[in-house]
């Protein structure tokens, strides 16, 4: 195993919105990080492209653990794991990985990465199983699927159907956010390029997609409240009650509210008009006949009623939103090229002018 020194006991701690995304080969070599790998690891993106993965792993990480990560991966399914990492300088800092294969045409292209900020109880928690498996004093724990268990791992055949449910939905959950970032990295990479010259014209689409990173964090959010469910053995790593995600859903809601009637201002012409009604009317059944009844399904404690609605309602509303949310992200894209082009095009006028006067333009 690779062993990347030197290291210090200085640990970097996370800020809460802070998501690391990153991309890599079926060989485990990067092909993609966002600002946030950049700030928080320290490398520049030219140390990092290219080069695999586990130039960022710390020497505490049993090699059990990131066998276990590949074996999973390789074998087509998502991961979660908490994750200790070494910072450029030999600093640390503990995330909350979400890892799942890149599907494309069928076949596996890759895999993409999520972390985030853990709770110190759960960094503090892993920080003592990992020294024990690299003392060799694990005992019987073994570390499946991202979780120290003991003996086989085999807690998912004793659970009732309710509790099976429950483990499945948590692994969907984890494709949802690394998709959600995949949907974001593209975003990105696209508006990078674009937003100086027309940064006016993205403030709709930045509301759009601010509006969009607020339903997939609902929809995880019932994911994560399901993970509750007492029969779960992930229920013992929430140190904080379930109502902590209801109140973020409800949070959520009101943000996007205050978001679609800002960006309803931006609306000029009746093609516009209709796009935005289209895409409200869509998001409606998400929010009255999906999370509402979720989030009281599980204050409630019927986790078996909320994956229902989950699977049933918001998860195909949500799909039927997001694609008119492509539609009106269509709409301002083709827009912002018209202003790109009106833009170059008068740009061209006053370099004409400027060098009929014997000046240069670049």
């Amino acid at each position: 195993m690779r062993t990347n020194l030197p290291v210090t006991q200085n640990e970097l701690q996370l800020r809460d919105d802070t998501l690391i995304v990153s991309k890599t080969d079926l060989k485990g070599r990067i092909t993609y990080i966002n600002r946030d790998f950049l700030d928080v690891s320290g490398f520049t993106e030219q140390e990092l492209i290219g080069e695999p993965h586990n130039v960022v792993r710390h020497p505490d990480m049993p090699v059990e653990a990131f066998q276990d990560l590949w074996d999973t991966l390789k074998a087509g399914r998502p991961w979660t794991g908490y994750v200790k990492n070494r910072c450029k300088n030999g600093d640390y800092y503990w995330v909350l990985a979400n890892a799942t294969p890149i599907w494309e045409n069928g076949q596996v292209t890759g895999y993409m990465s999520v972390r985030r900020k853990p709770t110190r109880e759960a960094a503090a928690a892993h920080e003592t199983v990992y020294r024990s498996f690299r003392e060799k004093q694990q005992g019987s724990l073994k570390i499946r699927y991202g979780q120290a268990v003991k003996g086989d791992g085999g807690f998912f055949n004793k659970l009732n159907l309710a509790g099976r449910m429950g483990v499945i939905l948590g692994g969907l959950g984890l494709i949802v956010v690394a998709m959600l970032a995949y949907a974001l990295v593209a975003m990105s990479s696209i508006n990078q390029k674009t937003v100086d010259l027309y940064e006016q014209r993205l403030d709709p689409t930045r509301m759009v997609g601010r509006i969009g990173k607020l339903m997939a964090d609902n929809r995880t959010q019932v994911l994560l409240g399901l993970q509750h469910n007492p029969v779960l053995q992930a229920a013992a790593m929430h140190d904080h009650p379930l109502a902590m995600h209801t109140d973020a859903i409800a949070k959520n809601i009101e943000e996007i509210t205050t978001l679609w009637a800002d960006y309803q201002k931006s609306i000029k012409d009746d093609a516009h008009r209709k796009l935005a009604e289209e895409y409200a009317a869509a998001r409606k059944p998400f929010v009255a006949e999906g999370l509402k009844p979720a989030a009281l399904a599980l204050q409630g404690g019927d986790f078996v009623k909320a994956g229902d609605i989950l699977l049933k309602t918001i998860n195909p509303n949500y799909d039927a939103a997001a694609g008119k949310a492509d539609e009106l992200l269509k709409f301002h894209a083709e827009h912002g090229q018209r202003g790109m082009a009106d833009a170059a095009s008068a740009t061209r006028a006053r370099c004409s002018a400027w060098s009929s006067r014997r000046y240069w333009c670049c």
